[in-house]
């Protein structure tokens, strides 16, 4: 009960907000520009497995309201928005949308085989509904066989036919010329028998060496007698000096008779 009491609170709340929103912002979005995208991981799933549905939402101003309605013999297993934001009535799976671009929900495949088409609709906060686009069949059973791809078929390379080769001519063989017959050689002269050798003379014994004549001693040589010759001095040296003095007097006297001439 008290689980039940916090859900009823917790819806509350959430719808408070959304008036709120809704009634601040009531001309802010395009009704034109607002759009939501589903895709499947494959367009195929084994019998009884779970499929991951993507949807893909964008321009659908403060808040948006995305209804899913999965096919006949789907379950709805589980979504990554709050317990709070996702309302399950039936096939229809009702996801409130705050701000966010993308969403995705799990469902399980019943195992019956065959072709399943997902439907949806999608409104943002002015309320306008658009259809959800992007992939909606879903295919149960066995995986598709794959196509063999055809391999191309290569173009044999034509072999080159080889070229025969000529056959060479047989080269005449050439008669051998006879080969002349050497002439025999000649018997070499006998050698000589060398002379015989002479017998050396023996030799003469040397005369013995004269003994030289002792060096006669040479005689002293007698030293000359130098005979010191005094030569005669000139006059001394004050008598030249006293000559030189009297020239200097005699110069004087003339000198000074000239300028007394010059004066009287």
């Amino acid at each position: 009960m008290f689980r039940i009491t916090l859900g009823a609170l917790a819806a509350l709340a959430l719808a408070v907000v959304a008036a709120f929103a809704f009634l601040a912002q009531p001309a802010t979005v395009d009704a034109q520009s607002h759009s939501a995208n589903r895709s499947f991981p494959a367009n195929w799933a084994a019998p009884g497995s779970e499929v991951r549905v993507t949807v893909s939402v964008r321009n659908y101003g403060p808040f948006g309201q995305l209804v899913e309605t999965i096919p006949s013999g789907f379950t709805y297993v589980s979504s990554n928005l709050a317990e709070n934001e996702v309302e399950v009535e039936g096939q229809d799976i009702r996801f409130s949308l705050f701000g966010v671009n993308s969403f995705s929900y799990v469902v399980r495949v019943p195992m019956a085989e065959g072709n399943y088409t997902f439907r949806g609709q999608f409104a943002n906060s002015d309320r306008q509904n658009r259809t959800v686009a992007g992939h909606s069949q879903l295919r149960i059973g066995a995986p598709p066989t794959p196509t063999p791809t055809r391999e191309p078929t290569s173009t044999p390379t034509p072999t080159a036919t080889p070229t025969p080769e000529p056959t060479p001519s047989p080269t005449p063989t050439l008669t051998p010329v006879p080969t002349s017959t050497p002439y025999p050689t000649s018997t070499p002269y006998p050698t000589s028998t060398p002379y015989p050798t002479s017998t050396p003379y023996p030799t003469s014994t040397p005369y013995p060496t004269p003994t030289p004549y002792p060096t006669p001693t040479p005689a002293p040589t007698p030293t000359p007698i130098v005979q010191i010759v005094e030569e005669e001095s000139g006059p001394p040296v004050w008598v030249w000096g006293l000559l030189a003095l009297a020239v200097l007097e005699a110069l004087a006297i003339v000198a000074l008779a000239v300028l007394l001439r010059r004066r009287g």
